[in-house]
């Protein structure tokens, strides 16, 4: 078993440290801003604790595995052979809002083997074929106890550079017609999709749409490893990067989506849409701007 370190932040140690007796128990002050950033940012697991136990909403125990600095790593460039598990991940991530619309209950009889296993597959052979185009694609890494590495999130961007000649490239909803489809996906669902993000893209940024943006493709978590600040770390780095291009962000966020976001600095742009039954919003990111100063890092 790894030893757990626990924090609390306080000024002095809350009732609920009793019923901790005999754990490695740390207090941080609620002024020692470095280190509460750092278990915000940083931690593997955060439980708010009960307000009648403590009064501020700020006050919380945290758990860090303090033998596993650094559990979670951000590899910046993700490969072919990652694709089946970012398959699996896609399809976890996204089964109570979009993939339930593509891939309808009613045409599950269909799949060649299981609908659950084609949705998985498909999104894989999809994110090859966007990493061999160039879509910047990061994944986070988990390290385990016995030393093995799964992914347990990735992003993946479509920059100005990944894309295709004007005159040659596909549309993005000409994505529909490049992957086989498998049985149980509806594409009609699938090109109604596009559509409407290709419109609402034109309405609110113009005809050049995303073009000279950092456009988030997609992003995915594990729901089994959530709120660790796994999609934070990697939308950050995104948008770091894109920063440092002097360039904007773009994305198309789900409900569950928005609030990270927002708290990155998106705003949304436009009425909400509708994606199936599934309601998504329009959102953009200004990158700071020269006259500012200083190197782009994001809170």
């Amino acid at each position: 078993m790894t030893a757990k370190q626990f924090f609390i932040i306080a000024d002095n140690l809350p009732p609920i440290a009793a019923e901790m007796s005999g754990l490695n128990i740390k207090l941080v002050p609620r002024q020692d801003k470095v280190m509460r950033w750092f278990l915000k940012n940083h931690v593997t697991a955060w439980k708010p604790m009960p307000t009648r136990v403590v009064q501020s909403k700020e006050d919380a125990v945290v758990a860090i595995d303090s033998s596993a600095a650094g559990q979670d790593q951000l590899r910046k460039g993700a490969t072919v052979a990652d694709s089946p598990r970012i398959g699996v991940i896609g399809r976890d991530s996204f089964g109570p809002t979009l993939s339930r619309v593509l891939f309808p209950a009613h045409l599950h009889d269909r799949a060649r083997t299981d609908a659950a296993t084609e949705e998985a597959e498909w999104r894989a052979v999809r994110n090859t074929r966007r990493i061999k185009e160039g879509k910047k694609t990061y994944v986070v890494v988990d390290t385990r106890e016995d030393g093995s590495e799964q992914i347990v999130g990735y992003a993946q961007w479509e920059t100005p550079e990944s894309l295709p000649p004007a005159s040659t490239g596909p549309k993005p909803a000409d994505e529909t017609e490049v992957d086989v489809p498998p049985p149980s996906l509806d594409q009609d669902a699938l090109r109604e999709a596009y559509r409407v993000m290709e419109v609402v893209t034109e309405q609110t940024l113009g005809k050049e749409g995303h073009s000279q943006m950092w456009y988030l493709m997609i992003l995915g978590v594990d729901p089994t490893q959530k709120r660790r600040g796994i999609g934070k770390m990697l939308v950050k780095h995104g948008l770091e990067q894109a920063a440092r291009e002097k360039r904007d962000a773009f994305l198309i966020a789900t409900p569950e989506g928005k609030y990270l976001y927002s708290s990155l600095g998106f705003e949304q742009v436009g009425e909400q849409i509708a994606l199936g039954d599934v309601p998504h919003y329009a959102m953009l990111w200004k990158r700071p701007r020269e006259e500012e100063g200083g190197e782009v890092l994001l809170n």
